[in-house]
């Protein structure tokens, strides 16, 4: 450890493998954020569903102050009022999910695309084993 603070440069062997274990700590975390993403979108779409249930409770509630056989009026306009503000709610909440949804495309991508790049370092890294490794001598 303390031979890199002097000059020594590491193994190849080390760097290798410290390139390894950050590919694959950077591959646990992308894993981990899509995961949380994933539980995040879940979890609106509950509440999504719940305020869908809401509103139309609110709606069939307002209907039935207005057929009673003395209307409530003023409480109906209530119902109404609030059945708008759960809609304006709804509405930021499902912009937000899309905006979640959105996110996790992209890191599901960004991670697609570390794994293509890292298969093809692997790749070019095993061609160039293998051309060193080959006879270059002319008959």
């Amino acid at each position: 450890m303390f031979r890199r603070l002097f000059g020594d440069s590491k193994s190849k062997d080390t760097r290798s493998l410290s390139r390894t274990r950050h590919t694959n700590e950077q591959n646990q975390d992308a894993l981990r954020t899509i995961d949380h993403l994933q539980q995040s979108e879940d979890m609106m779409n509950k509440k999504l569903e719940k305020y869908d249930e809401e509103i139309l409770d609110l709606q069939n509630k307002a209907r039935q102050c207005l057929t009673k056989s003395h209307p409530d009026r003023p409480g109906a306009i209530r119902l109404i009022k609030r059945r708008k503000q759960l809609e304006l709610q709804r509405d930021k909440l499902w912009q937000m999910k899309q905006n979640i949804e959105l996110v996790n495309e992209q890191v599901q991508t960004s991670h697609f695309n570390r794994q293509v790049t890292d298969s093809l370092n692997i790749g070019q890294q095993h061609l160039k084993r293998t051309q060193k490794l080959m006879p270059t001598k002319k008959n």
